[in-house]
């Protein structure tokens, strides 16, 4: 994530477009992926038969067209459509595709991830598995958190290939191995100057930092947290969002950048999980969302140090992906209602963008929004 920041930087110039450009466009492409899984995952069950394929090339008014048909055409191009709009307008992915942090980078290659490891498991395609590993080590070099959707998928894998279990072995081998070989590709420029035995040695120090180093800080700011702390669960601090920028107060204003999750794509995606979880059984599609959204939340209550919300922003496309399909499945029951939602969803990025966009408010502004009352600096 920090090569792709610095190429930015190295090509047009120390400056917020050096700095902010590649967040930009990496955020674009993960509503690109979002597109493309909704429509791999959703499209094949409701695929044209071979006479509703011969009805459509009738004239337009021949022939009426029938409800099944219509209900087709309509899933077609319904679930990935909302799904991309929902992503475009989430809060967080916004802010994070417009500052320089990591978050959006390794988002984005979890969600390419996930994306082409859905194509191998339905075509079996050798390129899909190259590509599944290449986008896995892109994760994993941005953030050690890429890990946590790349250990769900080959659980998911073996489980559903357990038939083969030596052959689903070996190819999720070679996607630990291709990973690994684009993982120490990203330390190319640390191996010009350094030995392997260096870089062994790095990593060590890294891991250390996360699992000793930094608890140990926070028992001493905190002497109440513990090894297993679901106080600071990323859960929770979604109530406390935080703001990666705070600006001056200037004649009774405020700037701000805001670290929030859309509220009603949140809460709508975690009631819709709920739901999925509740059924005994759920389709391969919906197991699949299911699991790659709760990947990287669940590590997070058993981890020896607090969460902060942005950590779970991997998890929000895949949330967005079964509320969409929820809508979809009962939309023509409920039109008025979930068409509110929709234009709710939409509507309130408007109302909040100057939270996130460092956009001079009042302050009784951010306020009512946020209800931050110590918030002014």
């Amino acid at each position: 994530a920090k090569l792709f920041i610095s190429a930015g930087i190295l090509i047009f110039g120390n400056n917020p477009w050096g700095w902010r450009l590649p967040e930009v466009l990496i955020g674009s492409l993960g509503i690109v992926f979002i597109y493309l899984l909704a429509k791999e995952m959703f499209t094949a069950k409701t695929s044209y038969s071979s006479s509703e394929l011969s009805e459509s090339r009738t004239p337009a008014f021949s022939q009426p067209m029938g409800s099944r048909q219509a209900r087709t055409i309509i899933s077609l191009r319904f679930i990935p459509i909302l799904a991309s709009v929902f992503l475009t307008f989430e809060f967080a992915w916004f802010t994070s595709s417009r500052i320089a942090t990591l978050e959006i980078f390794v988002a984005t290659f979890s969600l390419g991830v996930a994306y082409f490891f859905w194509n191998f498991f339905k075509t079996d395609r050798p390129v899909y598995l190259a590509l599944t590993g290449i986008f896995a080590g892109l994760a994993v070099a941005s953030k050690w958190n890429g890990l946590f959707i790349l250990a769900f998928l080959v659980l998911f894998y073996l489980w559903y290939r357990r038939k083969k279990i030596f052959r689903a072995a070996f190819s999720t081998t070679l996607i630990f191995l291709i990973g690994g070989l684009v993982y120490l590709g990203s330390y190319s420029f640390y191996l010009t100057t350094h030995s392997i035995p260096d870089l062994v040695n790095l990593h060590i120090k890294m891991f250390e930092h996360h699992l000793s180093i930094i608890p140990q800080i926070i028992r001493e700011k905190d002497p109440l947290v513990s090894g297993f702390s679901p106080v600071y669960a990323p859960w929770v601090l979604v109530l406390n969002p935080p703001f990666p920028y705070n600006g001056e107060n200037l004649n009774g204003g405020v700037r701000s950048v805001l670290f929030l999750f859309n509220p009603a794509l949140f809460w709508g995606s975690i009631g819709v999980l709920i739901l999925n979880v509740k059924k005994l059984k759920m389709s391969k599609e919906k197991m699949f969302l299911t699991g790659a959204f709760l990947a990287f939340w669940v590590p997070w209550f058993f981890g020896p140090r607090y969460a902060l919300p942005y950590y779970i922003l991997p998890s929000i496309p895949f949330g967005i992906i079964l509320l969409s399909k929820f809508l979809e499945e009962n939309y023509q029951r409920r039109k008025f209602l979930f068409s509110g939602f929709i234009a709710t969803s939409v509507l309130s990025f408007f109302f909040y963008y100057p939270l996130l966009a460092n956009v001079g408010v009042p302050v009784w502004y951010l306020r009512v929004l946020v209800g931050l009352e110590g918030f002014i600096p």
